[in-house]
């Protein structure tokens, strides 16, 4: 698998989820990218959004004002 099938894999998963959450596909990106870059801090305004995903890599994202 190349890295654009995973990270399009990635950001189904993340899609899929975003609807009970109400997330936008922007934010459902990130949250693939992050798993994807193994990295657990993302600055976010949004924090409703970002609290209540569980990404792949860490137990929950450390967000950055």
């Amino acid at each position: 698998m190349d890295r654009r099938e995973s990270n399009a894999g990635r950001f189904a998963a993340a899609s899929a989820s975003r609807f009970r959450l109400s997330m936008s596909h922007h934010d459902a990106s990130v949250v693939a990218l992050a798993e994807r870059l193994a990295e657990a801090k993302v600055a976010t305004l949004d924090q409703r959004h970002f609290r209540a995903v569980r990404p792949a890599h860490v137990e929950a994202l450390e967000l950055l004002p």
